[in-house]
């Protein structure tokens, strides 16, 4: 019986989510049994919308691990002689064989891993927990820069200029706490609620973010026009772009364009027409020595 419960976020982001997404919609269905399996976060011997909802509480950090729905751990195995590659149906599956009176060597037992969670096949097998490619382009998110006063609500309005067929996105964001606290996040041109962030370390500063939309397909939105709207108490005096970054420091930051193809994802201030240099410096990821 193989066994592997490391590193749940391996492969896992919300690439993931559209691909699910668009699976359950009938628009790019699954054709293996072990996309199904992997695709099954609650581990219920199906797939469903409960299975998008758990897999982006893992990728917003609001939870560690799968083990709270029926046990489910980060890998799975199926006897390979089952050969479930055209089989969209697998459940069950066998993922222990027994042997009696053993007298010769048995070489040929052999399992196939899923890494649950990992609908599109990312995932590395040594341990590590890899970064995805780059080399599709890149979206800005833009906002205004401030003078930010105590007492003062901050309302930071985000936009892009180049949110073209966007298929989903996710990041870290980072502000400092000696001079803002979040209060919360409204609905642009993108629906956003509750359920797209993840406040694990907020007492950090740190809050994350994963979206795609629930139709699967990608969205465009015109220059100028809100994506969403995220809103601060102001605790300290300061600027806004020394204040707030996005990184990858709890979930990565990327998108993905409509082929679930990522692209870089990063956050710029305007003061005017000219844009506002931010740079901070964090532990690299993945980290090499961790664990």
């Amino acid at each position: 019986s193989p066994y592997n419960n490391n590193e749940p976020l391996n492969g896992v982001t919300t690439a993931d989510l559209v691909g699910i997404q668009r699976h359950l919609l009938g628009k790019e269905e699954f054709q293996s049994g072990y996309q199904m399996i992997a695709a099954d976060v609650n581990n219920n011997e199906g797939v469903t919308a409960a299975d998008i909802s758990s897999l982006r509480k893992l990728i917003l950090g609001n939870v560690s691990d799968f083990i709270q729905w029926n046990g489910q751990t980060s890998w799975r195995f199926v006897d390979r002689s089952e050969n479930l590659t055209d089989n969209v149906s697998p459940w069950p599956f066998t993922e222990s064989v027994s042997y009696q009176d053993v007298v010769t060597n048995m070489f040929d037992i052999s399992f196939d891993a899923m890494k649950i969670g990992d609908v599109n096949g990312d995932a590395v097998n040594n341990g590590l927990t890899g970064n995805s490619t780059r080399g599709n382009g890149s979206v800005t998110m833009l906002a205004d820069d401030a003078d930010l006063s105590t007492g003062e609500t901050y309302t930071m309005e985000v936009t892009s200029e180049d949110f073209a067929s966007i298929s989903g996105y996710q990041f870290t964001m980072k502000y400092d706490v000696n001079t803002l606290s979040f209060a919360g996040i409204e609905s642009g041109a993108l629906t956003v609620n509750g359920a797209n962030i993840g406040t694990s370390r907020i007492d950090e500063g740190m809050i994350t973010m994963s979206w795609n939309d629930v139709s699967g397909d990608a969205v465009s939105v015109e220059a100028g026009v809100a994506l969403f709207t995220m809103t601060f108490d102001v605790v300290g005096n300061a600027k806004a772009s020394q204040a707030i970054n996005i990184n990858s420091v709890m979930t990565r930051a990327e998108a993905y364009d409509e082929d679930v193809e990522v692209k870089a994802l990063t956050l710029e201030f305007r003061n005017g027409s000219s844009t506002v240099e931010v740079f901070e410096l964090y532990q690299n990821v993945p980290n090499p020595f961790k664990g």
